[in-house]
Order: structure tokens, then sequence, then C-alpha cells
């Protein structure tokens, strides 16, 4: 049986999710990062941290984009 339960909430610059899953491997992650706009660039850092049946790992994830209209 397939299942997941994904929890966020966002204050100001700052947001946090949490999420658990499960299917034929079960596991869990969080994930905690600030955005803010430099210049005309979204800016995004954030921690990710997860844990699973086949193995835990954190992450820090950076992200750099640009939105234009065609």
């Amino acid at each position: 049986m397939r299942h997941s339960l994904i929890l966020g909430y966002s204050v100001g610059s700052f947001a946090a999710t949490i999420g658990i899953y499960g299917d034929e491997a079960e596991g869990e992650y969080f994930d905690l990062n600030y955005e803010t706009k430099i210049s005309e660039f979204d800016v995004r850092v954030g921690l990710l941290v997860s844990g699973s049946d086949l193995d835990d790992d954190e992450s820090l994830y950076f992200s750099l984009s640009k939105s234009f209209e065609l």
C-alpha cells in the first residue's frame, strides 16, 4: 500500500517541509530553505535531510533562476 504525508510551513522568506512516504521503500525528509531576490534573479539556499530504508543523507543546495516571457 502506497502512503505519504507532507506538511509545509513558511514565514517570510523561510520555508520548511516535512515528508513521510512509503511503498516498497519507506523514508522521511526535512527541507529548510531561504529564498530571496538579488537584482532580477531568484536565489534559494536550503538544507535537505532525508532518511530511508536504503540510506540517510544530508544535502546543502543552492539555486539561481530568472523568469522571462517569450
